[in-house]
């Protein structure tokens, strides 16, 4: 008998959007799955709505509490062996539930079991993909980060039995972070987390207001922080992570600031970042690499305009970073064209290649930074096939590109083993092989490398019993 599967399904005044959420429940390919709509008091046509799906979900009104408050409710009507959340503007892809399953099948040990997940615009167009997680020192890189989206992990019931629900009592205003906490507290208490690499959620982009959003994640960020560092019995390596957990969010945070143009609270957190984390004062580069990827983050409408804010607005402390103006604007146009190769606009992408030239000369000194940003590019692009970006990027380089072409054997080499670790991942054994096999005409060395011997061995060894046992 299928262990059954609680999906919670919170919403709040998005009835346009949540048919598409729950119709990605009901059509998994897993079947054994109950649906919770937990309306949080929603003012639009949500309770009429509701009536289509009367049949084949368990719908539940309550007056506004606020979203762990909703997904508690939830959790408590749930009578599945696991739990996940999903917001009414969000969506599964088909067969999220069914990975999952297996992969607590492969490793019955697990508590939490997560995924990968697209970014998505309001019209569910896929604008990126987010694929890559660490697997190993959990508490201290959760410490540093919260790197799960809320919806993407499947939980074991017994877990949040022994460690409790999403915190509804938060010390800090607007109860943001409250999954952060939970995911905390989970890997604190010994619950063991893995993950299927591949995009198994849709994740929303929508337009809000960005300066509620970043003094929220002010309040939430450091709510988090101040109590999880509290604790007596934190291991050496978590304490050691401290200063760079507390700098990495007053950096992002002083991003979310500038945005809006609140530069008075943007200029105090990236000072406080540079006295809380003083590898950023040390590094210049941390912090040149945080504001590309700021400057590229779905929602911000004019990157190299965020690039010329951010350094036109610096505090005092941060005002040496005004000098590399030229080279921020320059790396932002690389992954701006990018972008325009993956959507087929190939003449738009070169032009933004040669004006990124034009801005930067010194980009065709720096080949490795065009070798990362395309080989990034590949694997996080909503693309079919990142070996076919890869190619199309390198055979449609404009004339004042050519420097760059010397890295097409190193590019294609490993966009080829992130396709081998990707395929490993989803147990498609042949494309393991094929991967590396063609990662290895490019670049021989890459068969020195231990882990990629691991993984081509165990898929020549899984494909032999495949084919015997046929």
């Amino acid at each position: 008998m299928l262990p059954k599967v609680s999906v919670i399904i919170t919403t709040y005044n998005h009835s346009k959007l949540l048919p598409a959420a729950i119709d990605s429940v009901l059509t998994q390919t897993y079947p054994s799955i109950e649906v919770i709509v937990v309306d949080d008091g929603s003012t639009d046509d949500t309770p009429e709505l509701m009536l289509h799906y009367a049949e084949r979900t368990r719908y539940i009104r309550q007056e506004n509490r606020g979203v762990a408050a909703a997904r508690n409710t939830g959790i408590r009507a749930a009578t599945g062996n696991f739990i996940n959340v999903l917001d009414g503007d969000d969506f599964f892809l088909p067969t999220k539930i069914e990975r999952q399953v297996h992969k607590f099948n492969v490793q019955p040990s697990a508590g939490l079991v997560h995924c990968g997940f697209y970014q998505v615009d309001k019209n569910g167009k896929r604008l990126n993909k987010v694929t890559s997680f660490p697997s190993e020192h959990i508490l201290r890189e959760l410490a540093v980060d919260c790197f799960l989206l809320v919806h993407t992990p499947l939980v074991r019931r017994e877990w949040l039995d022994r460690v409790g629900l999403f915190d509804e009592h938060l010390p800090w205003p607007g109860q943001y972070c409250e999954d952060w906490d939970l995911w905390l507290r989970m890997v604190k208490a010994g619950c063991q987390f893995e993950y299927v690499s591949e995009p198994l959620v849709a994740y929303r982009i929508l337009t809000g207001s960005q300066m509620a959003s970043a003094a929220k994640m002010e309040w939430g960020s450091f709510g988090v922080l101040d109590r999880f560092f509290a604790a007596s019995d934190l291991p050496d390596e978590v304490l050691a992570v401290k200063p760079e957990a507390y700098g990495l969010h007053r950096l992002w945070i002083s991003f979310g600031y500038y945005a809006t143009g609140a530069w008075d609270d943007a200029q105090r957190n990236l000072a406080t970042a540079l006295v809380t984390c003083p590898s950023y004062a040390q590094n210049p580069s941390l912090i040149l690499q945080k504001i590309v990827d700021a400057a590229l983050i779905p929602r911000i409408e004019d990157p190299l305009g965020f690039v010329d804010s951010v350094l036109t607005h610096l505090p005092p402390e941060a005002t040496t970073l005004q000098s590399y103006h030229s080279y921020l604007r320059g790396r932002v146009m690389i992954h701006l064209a990018m972008r325009e190769y993956a959507v087929g606009d190939i003449d738009q992408a070169r032009q933004k290649i040669a004006k990124a030239i034009t801005i930067d000369p010194s980009l065709l000194e720096r080949s490795d930074e065009y070798h990362d940003a395309l080989c990034h590019h590949a694997i996080s692009m909503p693309v079919p096939d990142p070996v076919s970006y890869a190619e199309r990027v390198l055979d449609n380089l404009p004339a004042e590109a050519d420097p760059l072409k010397r890295t097409r054997k190193s590019v294609l080499s490993d966009v080829h083993l992130a396709c081998s670790f990707r395929d490993y991942e989803a147990e498609q054994w042949p494309g393991v092989i094929r991967h590396a096999m063609r990662a290895a005409q490019y670049r021989p060395a890459v068969f020195k490398n231990r882990g990629v011997i691991s993984i081509f061995l165990k898929s020549m060894l899984a494909l032999a019993s495949s084919r015997r046992f046929a």
